[in-house]
């Protein structure tokens, strides 16, 4: 049987335009995890991204406004289409990663205090 988990989304704030694409997701909005085994700081990273075609017209909407003042706009997000967002915390990368042999699905999800998760089964 599967474990559930939901766990902290950390690091958006080194990889713009993360922080305001989290902000824009619904609940339950689709994500990809990945294994990083190559990664040079932690070859137990698991990474988390997102496809920018999977967002709602809300969203988008919602973007359109916002990411101009990040210097981005709406064509880059769409044009690059992945966004590596952010990655699990390394304490639960390290315990999970090898469970992991490839992209797996996840969703985001956020705590009482409006922190982004990212729920997954595995």
């Amino acid at each position: 049987m599967p474990t559930p988990y939901s766990l902290p989304l950390v690091g958006a704030h080194f990889r713009p335009p993360a922080k305001a694409l989290i902000q824009s997701m619904p609940m339950a909005h689709p994500l990809e995890l990945r294994p990083e085994p190559t990664n040079p700081y932690d070859s137990n990273a698991i990474a988390i991204w997102l496809d920018a075609h999977t967002l709602p017209d809300d969203s988008l909407e919602e973007l359109r406004h916002t990411l101009p003042g990040i210097g981005s706009d709406i064509d880059d997000l769409m044009a690059q289409r992945h966004w590596h967002i952010g990655y699990i915390p390394k304490e639960y990368a390290a315990v999970l990663q090898p469970r992991l042999p490839g992209p797996h699905v996840a969703t985001l999800s956020f705590d009482g205090t409006g922190k982004p998760l990212v729920t997954f089964s595995i």
